[in-house]
């Protein structure tokens, strides 16, 4: 997916909207069966609500290092991530 959004030149933030747009579709979809497997239950729930309000302080930090991060530099740092995700998958 890194790979594609580079080759259709997306700036940064465009580049990181997609992907927070497809995670978040991919774990919604998941959220049934996870429930379904009983991996996810009432008990996991309390623990995580009380994280949720630095959900908006992570957007808005991540939002703010991404405004500052040059375009080059992240099309290097993506495709070199990819090249390693890459070997590792080749490797294990």
């Amino acid at each position: 997916m890194s790979i594609y959004l580079l080759l259709r030149k997306n700036t940064v933030m465009k580049f990181m909207g997609n992907n927070a747009w497809l995670f978040f579709m991919v774990n919604l979809f998941k959220v049934p069966f996870v429930f379904a497997l009983g991996l996810l239950n009432f008990q996991s729930i309390s623990y995580i609500i009380p994280a949720l309000p630095l959900v908006p302080l992570g957007a808005l930090l991540g939002r703010k290092v991404i405004g500052k991060l040059n375009q080059e530099l992240f099309q290097k740092i993506t495709l070199v991530s990819a090249a390693l995700a890459g070997l590792n998958l080749l490797i294990n």
